[in-house]
């Protein structure tokens, strides 16, 4: 499918311990060592909420592993990111949005990208420390 994943293992919030969750990875800068990655329920996702009580994580692409930390990506950046990643892995998007309740085909492509700059489907930077 072409589709890669990030492995983000937070510290519970409530419980302090390890937590783990694998997420779309919509692009990455090599250069920088950034990973753009989206949170489907946005700032109400469990892994997001423990990132934001303790902001430093651990991050996992492949075998290699790494202490990371997150930024939210403003919301037009993160529409175009997304916008991309829609293209790109269109099937698997459909599926992945249809299963939290978003039908794409409901949209134009003008639509899709208003609705998402106003709702932001969250779109995170995970950057390596």
């Amino acid at each position: 499918m072409g589709i890669r994943f990030i492995k983000i293992t937070t510290k519970g919030r409530r419980t302090g311990k390890p937590h783990s969750v694998l997420v779309d990875i919509l692009e990455h800068n090599e250069e920088n060592e950034v990973y753009y990655v989206q949170s489907a329920y946005g700032e109400r996702a469990d892994w997001v909420r423990n990132i934001k009580a303790n902001l430093v994580f651990e991050a996992q692409v492949g075998r290699r592993r790494f202490q990371a930390r997150m930024e939210q990506v403003p919301a037009s950046q993160a529409a175009d990111l997304l916008m991309n990643y829609f293209k790109g892995h269109s099937r698997y998007t459909k599926t992945m949005m249809r299963a939290i309740g978003i039908d794409l085909d409901e949209f134009t492509e003008d639509e899709l990208w208003a609705k998402l700059s106003e709702e932001v489907v969250l779109a995170i930077m995970v950057e390596r420390l």
